[in-house]
């Protein structure tokens, strides 16, 4: 009998389950077909391409031929993809100062450092200190056009 594991990526059975799963493939290549877009002209599928990257990218849970190494080098490049991202809301804020006075402005730039967080701890040697809670929830996780901004 094979030892039980608690979390779903550390189960052997997954993980060769959808290793083999064409649906789950086409997904993952997807995502990474994504993030290698222009973060500047996508900055919402970015996002979104880095939050399958957060929930997937685990050890024992990356289900392709590449394993670690691939792995690693997607969790890479989806944590430069959102440092650009960051970096652009950044700099919106620095030509519009009155920005920082809105509350879903400040939450923005405060779920993308999360999830850079988040990114920078599924590659690490060591296990990285992550955040109290989770950059957003998952209704609010991506940027809402419809925030009105002031003029």
């Amino acid at each position: 009998m094979t030892k039980l594991q608690i979390a779903p990526w550390q189960d052997e059975k997954a993980g060769n389950w959808l290793a083999t799963n064409e649906p789950w493939l086409r997904l993952l290549n997807l995502v990474k077909k994504t993030l290698e877009n222009d973060a500047r002209r996508f900055p919402h599928q970015i996002r979104a391409a880095s939050a399958f990257i957060i929930l997937f990218c685990r050890e024992g849970f990356w289900p392709t031929k590449g394993g670690m190494r691939e792995r690693d080098e997607v969790v890479g490049l989806a944590r430069r993809q959102l440092t650009v991202v960051r970096q652009m809301y950044a700099f919106e804020a620095k030509s519009k100062p009155e920005l920082m006075a809105d509350p879903a402005f400040k939450s923005i730039l405060k779920a993308l450092e999360q999830e850079m967080r988040l990114l920078d701890a599924r590659i690490a040697d060591e296990p990285l200190t992550l955040p109290d809670f989770p950059p957003a929830r998952w209704e609010k996780f991506f940027v809402d056009n419809s925030i009105q901004r002031k003029p």
